[in-house]
């Protein structure tokens, strides 16, 4: 029995000065005893994280036999340093506070399952509550949103703050900029804790939240279509925009271009005397002075 520390404890009380220290000397080396004793007998060597009936069973046995002991062998002993009425008094003193100390323990085998001190019975296994996120501060209490368990409680690890049940970092995050809940703008990036505008690469323009490339010539970024424009009703042309008193026609080099509208003919054509020749026709005069328009 001496595996238990019986004997040194022993010599420990015989030597106390008092029976209040006698009991708080005894009470504290029981809860001690008992569940250092439970942690290294309680399960079979490679089942550490087991946990069930036959562990409750033995975890209860070392109750009882911790009250068994120290009734016999403690108990006994303040009979025999303590003469007369005082050393029956703290007989019966030692007995009272063994039971409860059973039953102490017995409630703490029954609320863990028989696993060491720490540890708690999840769902058959002996789990650290103080630190398992499924199982933080109680079985089945999980940790979501990419917290961890930090002594029990749920919390973001270093840097990251818990938003909308979530862990985000607020000085990257988007949509909690600095703080949980303020969103930056479509074409604002959060940065160091701030909305700032989002650059693109070389010359590009954002248009909701996406980049693209710059629009040509004289024409700009439609927020709306995030299609290339042109201002003021102007009329695209091409890589341009076309103004007032200019029309967008054909071109043989570029395509099409801008060109000055004639008010007589409108559109892409030209005067020729009272005529109005295609920009592919060229104007003839005749011998009779009058004119034609004559393809190439």
């Amino acid at each position: 029995m001496d595996g238990f520390g019986f004997d040194a404890l022993t010599r420990r009380l015989a030597g106390a000065s008092s029976r209040r220290q006698l009991m708080r000397t005894f009470a504290g080396a029981v809860g001690a005893g008992l569940l250092a004793r439970g942690a290294e007998t309680a399960r079979p060597a490679g089942a550490a994280d087991a946990c069930g009936s036959a562990d409750l069973r033995e975890c209860i046995r070392h109750a009882a036999e911790y009250r068994a002991y120290y009734t016999k062998t403690v108990c006994d002993s303040f009979r025999r340093t303590h003469a007369g009425r005082g050393g029956h008094a703290a007989y019966a003193g030692c007995v009272i506070q063994a039971a409860r100390t059973e039953r102490w323990l017995i409630e703490h085998c029954r609320k863990t399952g028989g696993c060491e001190q720490g540890r708690s019975c999840c769902g058959g296994a002996c789990i650290d509550t103080g630190s398992d996120a499924a199982n933080c501060g109680a079985c089945g209490q999980a940790c979501g949103g990419g917290q961890i368990c930090v002594f029990g409680a749920c919390e973001c690890p270093d840097g990251l703050t818990l938003c909308d049940g979530a862990c985000v970092d607020t000085f990257s995050d988007s949509n909690n900029c600095r703080v949980c809940g303020v969103v930056c703008g479509e074409c604002d990036t959060c940065q160091h804790g701030y909305c700032l505008p989002q650059t693109c690469d070389g010359d590009g323009t954002c248009c909701q939240s996406a980049c693209y490339p710059p629009c040509p010539g004289s024409q700009y970024r439609d927020p709306a279509s995030c299609g290339c424009t042109c201002l003021n009703g102007e009329e695209p042309c091409g890589d341009f925009c076309c103004g007032v008193g200019k029309s967008c026609c054909p071109d043989k080099l570029a395509g099409k271009a801008c060109r000055d509208t004639d008010p007589a003919c409108g559109g892409c054509r030209f005067s020729c005397g009272d005529l109005c020749c295609e920009l592919d026709e060229r104007c003839r005069r005749n011998a009779d002075y009058s004119y034609q328009c004559v393809g190439d």
